[in-house]
């Protein structure tokens, strides 16, 4: 395949963009807002939602629609948000389920896979959640109280554990860098721009 001027052009501005990100003197942006005062009446979610949800075996930890009204009012209720069938229209509960899942999704997308010094295999599933692990990391290496632990913001967890890591030699070993996520080349178009 044969570049045009322009694609060689767009190639060179890409590189110069990751170039200037990397050096940047701020955090990235996608950390900065898992540490920013949230909003008010903004959704969040936390490890303690995390795992309620999980009790609850709720579909939008998996991506999938709900289809038992009852659990899309337990998930919603967790979320501090009323869902009930008889008083609330399916414009507004649609709209509920997708402010959820979007919280979801964004506090997810901070996980950042990272590896120890030297490291090269990846271990086998042993049986646990990933909530568990989280929360045990943020408890023993991050030092926080158990109980402000299950309060803590999930993209803000994310992002504790990858700096304590960092701070211990591990370096990323997989996924999108924090630093390239302010990248709109980089976010829209992931594999484009590895190739």
């Amino acid at each position: 395949m044969e570049l045009s001027s322009e694609d060689i052009d767009d190639l060179k501005a890409l590189g110069r963009e990751v170039a200037e990100r990397q050096r940047a003197p701020h955090e990235p942006h996608c950390v900065a807002l898992a540490f920013a005062t949230p909003i008010e009446g903004a959704l969040r979610f936390t490890i303690q939602q995390w795992i309620d949800l999980e009790a609850i075996r709720s579909p939008l930890l998996r991506g999938e629609d709900f289809g038992d009204p009852e659990q899309l009012r337990l998930a919603g209720h967790i979320f501090g948000l009323s869902i009930d069938s008889e008083t609330v229209t399916s414009d507004e509960a649609d709209a509920c389920v997708d402010a959820m899942r979007a919280v979801i999704t964004d506090a997810f997308a901070m996980s950042l896979p990272m590896k120890p010094p030297g490291e090269t295999d990846t271990a086998d599933a042993d049986g646990f959640g990933d909530w568990l692990l989280i929360y045990s990391c943020l408890v023993k290496e991050c030092g926080i109280d158990p109980d402000a632990a299950l309060h803590t913001e999930v993209a803000r967890a994310f992002a504790l554990i990858a700096g304590v890591r960092h701070n211990q030699g591990w370096r990323v070993a997989g996924g999108m860098r924090y630093a390239l996520r302010d990248i709109p080349a980089m976010v829209e178009e992931p594999e484009a721009a590895h190739e």
